[in-house]
């Protein structure tokens, strides 16, 4: 019998995706004079002449100042009285030295690299506002906004010590401070703790659906001696801290580590009013490795509406174990939920993960979920919802449909499948990944089997 047929790469018995050499056309171009050429070249000539006389003239009159003059390393320590553009003069304050990285130009696509200098507050076993540098220390607006990415890091990566404070020192029994991300970030080689007693309960960072990197970073608390201990019971959400107003960006975050996260991370923030909040991209979560407790897509109530306007991702490494997944209410998702697992990685067998394409809520989003069977394949997702890139080295990628109608598989590194889940196996070619599938013997009309097609 014929197998369905499909538009994507996927065998229903033909190669797909074999291409005609093109023709070979000629013609097109017409052959001119001599003295036509010449009189072309010398107009040409001319003209770039020009070109060069008005482009120097835009240099001379345009700032002379190169951006290569512009600092891209930067420093903070706690005391520091510097602008913070050299080692010997480092800023005082993290707001201080976000400024200076402001005030010189820096924009959306530069990367910059502020180094932490230890003061001493990292061999200390107890610590409070006097002696540690904070993030956000008097509150939500204390901290300006970037659009260039900061990455921080410690000054001395061979023994990390830095420390930056969440907060300010607050008394036990305040629950209203946290941490905003301000912009895209990378925290790389550093410590952050959550200055408040641990029994007020772990504080929240909210990334506010900026791209922000967490790379060897531990997170910490106090205890109410004020001594630090890791990990702490801190709080992701990557989305906003109630901040009922949809933003116009794509939102990635990568945690090398998910052991560091003490209680879990929420995908899509807070929003405990009617209003809908989000982002109008994509919303992608990875995890390198480790075991998150829990995994909340929202942490809003039901009347809420928390927005995704195009995919939501989430991407597990290789043996990353999520060990509860919750939902406060449904987003909306109005591209597709992606799933994917690297190998070894998992997800509770009863984790749901839903959305619906509007706030209508009446059509549910697509989802795809796609689950490496080896360590030799590696899965990733794409630009485009359905496609994940799969490297399974010299071998193919490839799925098979839940009935065994359909192979899909891989070209140039791209599996596209259809809605649902898969688990990606490698083949040494399509021959062997169609000889490894066992097909219905007949059809619903009662057709016989006898090849695969394209």
């Amino acid at each position: 019998m014929q197998m369905l047929c499909c538009d994507i790469p996927c065998k229903t018995c033909k190669y797909k995706n074999r291409v005609a050499n093109p023709r070979n056309i000629k013609g097109g171009i017409h052959s001119m004079s001599m003295s036509t050429k010449k009189l072309l070249s010398i107009v040409l000539c001319i003209c770039m002449l020009v070109g060069l006389c008005q482009f120097n003239l835009a240099i001379s009159a345009a700032d002379t100042t190169p951006k290569s003059a512009v600092p891209t390393e930067y420093y903070v320590k706690f005391g520091g009285s510097g602008d913070g553009r050299s080692e010997n003069a480092p800023a005082g304050s993290i707001p201080a030295v976000i400024s200076a990285i402001n005030t010189d130009g820096h924009t959306t696509g530069d990367l910059v690299t502020v180094y932490v200098i230890d003061s001493g507050e990292g061999s200390l076993k107890v610590i409070n506002s006097n002696v540690l540098l904070g993030y956000d220390p008097q509150g939500l607006g204390s901290t300006p906004e970037h659009s260039a990415t900061i990455k921080w890091t410690s000054y001395d990566p061979d023994t990390v010590t830095s420390i930056i404070g969440h907060t300010g020192y607050l008394s036990w029994n305040s629950y209203s401070t946290h941490l905003v991300v301000k912009g895209p970030s990378i925290f790389e080689d550093i410590n952050i703790v959550d200055m408040r007693f641990a029994n007020a309960g772990g504080t929240d960072i909210y990334l506010n659906h900026y791209p922000v990197e967490f790379r060897n970073v531990k997170f910490g608390d106090l205890d109410t001696s004020c001594n630090v201990f890791y990990p702490s019971s801190t709080h992701f959400a990557m989305g906003m801290i109630r901040g009922r107003t949809i933003v116009g960006r794509d939102q990635y975050v990568y945690l090398d580590n998910a052991d560091v996260i003490g209680e879990y991370v929420n995908v899509m923030g807070y929003n405990d009013d009617i209003t809908v909040q989000g982002t109008t991209g994509n919303v992608t979560l990875k995890i390198g490795s480790g075991t998150l407790k829990n995994l909340y897509i929202t942490g809003s109530n039901a009347a809420a509406t928390e927005s995704v306007g195009k995919n939501l991702n989430i991407i597990l490494g290789e043996n990353v174990t999520v060990s509860k997944v919750g939902n406060a209410s449904v987003p909306v998702v109005q591209g597709a939920i992606q799933i994917v697992q690297n190998y070894g990685a998992t997800l509770p067998e009863s984790a749901v993960i839903k959305g619906y394409t509007s706030t209508a809520k009446d059509k549910e989003t697509p989802v795809y979920r796609v689950i490496a069977s080896s360590a030799d394949i590696s899965l990733d997702i794409t630009d485009t919802a359905g496609t994940f890139a799969a490297d399974a080295g010299n071998a193919i990628a490839y799925a098979v449909s839940e009935d065994n109608t359909t192979i899909y598989y891989s070209v140039s590194g791209k599996l596209t499948v259809g809605k649902g889940e898969y688990t990606i196996y490698a083949a040494e070619d399509i021959e062997e990944a169609m000889a490894s599938v066992t097909p219905p013997a007949s059809d619903i009309y009662g057709n016989a089997f006898t090849k695969w097609i394209d």
